[in-house]
């Protein structure tokens, strides 16, 4: 029985520039979730889950801008404060999670144990996150 397992590579997502072309993060997200998932063999889990959020990523930025949604267009994550970022951070992690470990289990009687390794490996990889962004935070791009 596993306790915590980290998924260091949704990183990779959650850090994506946000003029990034929609479906072009969707399509990002579902390569490296289908990559993990071939080589765990998984079945689609985690392609399901990446792309899941990635579709979700931009309303959950909207939301954590404090609803300004006149400056959505222009909302860079390097702007963000520290509370923001551990709120869109630990979110998109936890469901990130959560969907992998309860598609995994696939059973709906031990979502204790669900639940106990959801907020395990999600704040393991909210650490690794963390860690991740202080040493290479990031960059400002030039705004013409």
């Amino acid at each position: 029985m596993e306790i915590a397992n980290p998924f260091v590579y949704i990183i990779f997502i959650l850090l994506l520039p946000l003029d990034t072309n929609r479906y072009l993060s969707l399509f990002y997200a579902f390569i490296l979730g289908i990559g993990i998932d071939l080589f765990e063999m998984t079945g689609g889990i985690n392609a399901f889950a990446t792309v899941f959020i990635a579709f979700i990523r931009p309303f959950l930025i909207k939301v954590i801008n404090m609803g300004n949604y006149e400056e959505a267009e222009n909302i860079k994550l390097f702007r963000f404060n520290f509370l923001q970022w551990i709120l869109y951070l630990f979110i998109l992690i936890f469901i990130h999670h959560f969907t992998v470990i309860l598609l995994e289990q696939f059973n709906f009687d031990f979502i204790q144990r669900t639940l106990t390794q959801t907020v395990i490996s999600s704040t393991i990889t909210l650490i690794i996150a963390g860690i991740y962004i202080i040493l290479f935070p990031p960059r400002r791009t030039s705004e013409f």
